[in-house]
């Protein structure tokens, strides 16, 4: 049976400069372990190990860039905009308008699919078929965040703005 001892000293933090030479000692360990598996005659990894470093990180594409800066606008201005609704009694219900939010999100998918996908309607109506059991499985994370966005409304109408936006 093990013995249990008292601790006779509380373990202190790490310190930054501790955590930095440790990165910087991490990444001398990978280097020396990338040169050591390299060929003499040509410097490259065996492995392909050094495509996979320089391929970890890839560089974020305008149209990325785009996207994300029209969603945290969008983000943005909807959480101002029920804010602003939901500062009186609303005279909606508030599923109605998650429920115009999701048709709107909707329409611009498909929207997106026939202008710049340049797809028909019928492969959207193809796609749902042939994965139909991956679409009844989308079912439950959808109901949930139905769900996330019906509270929300309802902490918007109860909650200050700054405790809104630390949810």
């Amino acid at each position: 049976m093990a013995e249990i001892r008292p601790a006779t000293s509380t373990p202190r933090s790490r310190t930054t400069a501790e955590n930095m030479e440790e990165g910087s000692a991490r990444k001398a360990s990978i280097r020396t372990n990338l040169s050591a598996e390299s060929d003499a005659s040509d410097g490259k990894p065996k492995d392909g190990s050094m495509d996979k470093l320089s391929k970890a990180a890839p560089a974020v594409s305008s149209a990325g860039l785009k996207v994300l800066i029209l969603l945290a606008f969008q983000n943005c201005s909807k959480n101002l905009l029920v804010r602003y609704v939901m500062k009186d009694q609303p005279k909606f219900l508030t599923s109605a308008a998650v429920v115009g939010s999701e048709t709107t999100k909707f329409t611009l998918s498909v929207l997106w699919i026939l202008l710049y996908e340049r797809q028909s309607v019928h492969s959207i109506i193809e796609f749902l078929k042939n994965d139909f059991k991956t679409t009844l499985l989308v079912i439950v994370p959808a109901s949930a965040y139905n769900l996330q966005l019906s509270l929300e409304y309802v902490a918007m109408a109860n909650l200050d703005a700054a405790m809104v936006g630390l949810l």
